[in-house]
Formats: structure tokens, C-alpha cells, sequence
């Protein structure tokens, strides 16, 4: 805010009573000049009434509300951008999406296509974690593998490590010609697997490192860090 101007030219406002001239006598009230009855001693003002003030536009309302209706509508844009990208926060799209140690829900798509999603590795349900990244699916040797069309540093083949729990049943397809990673899951100890191309196990024990399994058990183990050892016994 801005000071007001001071007078023009810098002179201050004139004075109506200037000192030096005092009060000269000898003008008495002159005579013959009695008042005049009917003479208003004010101002008259024109006659019509009271003007009432001008209306107020009813734009002014239709600019709020399209302010309003304009705010509603940024708002409802952004919360479906939100939703998308929430929504798709833990595709993996590539190899960049994931880093070694995260883990991943492998879901099918289309015949024998696959789509791994990104998870939490606190869960219980059967999943892969990341054990390493290679160039190509033969850079995983024993492991189960997936990698992505394309080229640059998100094309890599990620090497899965099945991650399940001792005393838990699992099956999966006998090879990659009857399933794929999205068909290993986990079932009841008592059921049966799926059909003939397929086998069922029960986790006898998990053990960190390489570790030799009891006999009549069959050995899955993981050589990468973190190494792992499952023994398992084949129930069908």
C-alpha cells in the first residue's frame, strides 16, 4: 500500500484564518436587509425521490459458479489420474522395475503369457523373490526365469526363487511345455495335483545354505545368494 500524495507542489492547504489581519470594525450588520420569510436558509434539492442504487449483475453468480464447478472438475480429474497410477504402481513392466531381493506374484494373461506384479514378501501365499539378474534366461541356469521383449538395460531376465513355507503343499507343471510360473501354486496336503503333467510336494524343511535332505526326499536348492535348501517329498 502506497502513501497518499502529498499536496500539489508541496504547499499545504491554505488557511482560512491567516494571522496578521485581525478583526476590522466599522462593518455593522447593514440595515434594510430584514429577513425574508419563505426563503429557505439551505440549499434546495431536486424533487423525484430517492434514487435507488443500480442492480447487481447476475454474472458475477455465473463466474462463481463456474469457478466452482471448474475446481470440482480439476479435483475429480486428479483423483482418477491417483487411481490409475496407484492402480499400476506394482506392474513389472520391465526389469528396471524390479530390484534383487524384491518380490513378485506371477498372474497369466493369455495362453501361456505371463504377467509378474509386484508384492509385499511378508506375505504367506506362494511367490518369487528376485534372486539376481542376467543377461539372458541360460545366465539363471536351474532357476525359473522371466524375461522381457525389447531392448536396453530393462530387457534383463530376472532368476526366480519359489518362495514357500515347510509343511505347506505345492504343484507345478512337469515342464514349461504343459505350464508355466503362473500354474505353481500352493494346494492341500491331502488333495491331488492338478492332472499327469503336473507334480505335487510337501515342504518337509526350509534351510538357509546348501544342506543334504533326508533320504527318500528330493533336494531344491538355490545356489545365489541368498542360498536356500527345500526338502521336499513328492506326495502324488
Amino acid at each position: 500500500m502506497t502513501n497518499p500524495p502529498p499536496y500539489p507542489g508541496g504547499q499545504q492547504p491554505h488557511d482560512p484564518y491567516q494571522t496578521g489581519q485581525p478583526y476590522q470594525a466599522g462593518q455593522p450588520y447593514q440595515q434594510g436587509q430584514p429577513y425574508q420569510p419563505g426563503q429557505s436558509p439551505y440549499p434546495a434539492y431536486p424533487a423525484g425521490g430517492f434514487t435507488p442504487p443500480p442492480k447487481k449483475s447476475s454474472l458475477k453468480w455465473l463466474w462463481i459458479l463456474l469457478g466452482v464447478f471448474g475446481v470440482i472438475g480439476v479435483l475429480i480429474v486428479a483423483g482418477v489420474i491417483a487411481l490409475a497410477v496407484f492402480a499400476t504402481k506394482d506392474n513389472v513392466s520391465d526389469s528396471d522395475d524390479v530390484a534383487i531381493g524384491d518380490c513378485v506374484r506371477v498372474e497369466r494373461t493369455t495362453g501361456n503369457d505371463v504377467k509378474p506384479k509386484k508384492i509385499d514378501c511378508g506375505t504367506s501365499d506362494f511367490h518369487f523373490s528376485v534372486a539376481s539378474k542376467a543377461d539372458s534366461r541360460a545366465g539363471c541356469g536351474g532357476y525359473d526365469y522371466l524375461y522381457f521383449h525389447g531392448t536396453g538395460d530393462g530387457t534383463k531376465t530376472l532368476c526366480l526363487v519359489r518362495e514357500m513355507a515347510a509343511g505347506k503343499c505345492y504343484e507345478w507343471p512337469l515342464s514349461s511345455a504343459t505350464g508355466s510360473l503362473a500354474d505353481i501354486k500352493e494346494i492341500p496336503c491331502g488333495g491331488s495335483p492338478t492332472g499327469s503333467s503336473y507334480v505335487a510336494v510337501r515342504v518337509e524343511s526350509r534351510e538357509s545354505g546348501l544342506r543334504d535332505c533326508a533320504v527318500g526326499q528330493q533336494d531344491l536348492t538355490y545356489d545365489k545368494p541368498p542360498q536356500i535348501t527345500y526338502c521336499l517329498t513328492v506326495i502324488s
